[in-house]
């Protein structure tokens, strides 16, 4: 369903999906990639109904969105416009009653998640997915969210694939789990993988959806081009 929500003296778009069935596990806000929206065919659109089909309420956020031919530093720029957004998703599914809130971002989106989960006090917000985070940002990310006391599943993949950090040790060490999942022979935006996706994250989030503690960081885990997670 479309919705209106407003944050920082405007108004910008949103895509509500109820859950498909009763007993709601929680929510999850989706926050799409750069020059993307609350309906885009890879990820976003895939995640927002099979979430949905699996008994979570899910949010898309239209996000802000520079000129498409901007340098990367616009977009980059944009990082800091995201927080009252998702704010006023959170405090949108609240108000529906919604318990359980999950954040969920790719590429850009994920940065923005990212960000978001380390500046602001989030009580609400029990799990963090991160999908697609550009190589050059990943170690700096997990720096930032090394304090953050959820559970983060970080999932890589294509050219953007893993590239070992000096920044191990913080994801390592939290008193959360981080689980770090490369995803071999997909697209470099995940493109045909939505299947393999919602079936890793759906799976994840059954787990750690509601943030419950674990013993620390995981292991980095390689899944094939064709086997499932």
């Amino acid at each position: 369903d479309p919705v209106w929500l407003d944050a920082a003296g405007g108004r910008f778009f949103a895509l509500f999906t109820p859950a498909g069935r009763p007993r709601v596990r929680g929510g999850a806000i989706l926050l799409h990639d750069r020059g993307g929206d609350p309906n885009r065919l890879d990820v976003i659109r895939p995640l927002r109904i099979g979430l949905a089909a699996r008994r979570w309420d899910t949010l898309a956020l239209q996000m802000p969105v520079a000129a498409w031919d901007a340098p990367d530093q616009a977009w980059s720029e944009l990082v800091p416009e995201a927080a009252p957004r998702i704010r006023s998703g959170i405090d949108f599914l609240r108000a529906r009653g919604v318990d359980g809130l999950v954040l969920i971002g790719q590429g850009l989106g994920a940065r923005m998640a990212a960000a978001f989960m380390a500046t602001e006090p989030t009580p609400e917000i029990g799990a963090l997915v991160l999908i697609g985070l550009p190589a050059a940002q990943a170690d700096a990310v997990a720096e930032r969210l090394r304090s953050v006391p959820v559970p983060v599943l970080e999932i890589t993949g294509g050219p953007e694939g893993p590239v070992p950090g000096a920044a191990e040790s913080a994801r390592q060490g939290r008193r959360f789990p981080w689980r770090r999942v490369v995803l071999e022979g997909v697209a470099p935006r995940f493109q045909g993988d939505d299947a393999r996706l919602l079936a890793l994250i759906s799976g994840w989030l059954a787990r750690y959806g509601s943030g419950r503690k674990a013993d620390g960081g995981e292991a980095v885990a390689a899944v094939g081009a064709t086997t499932g997670d």
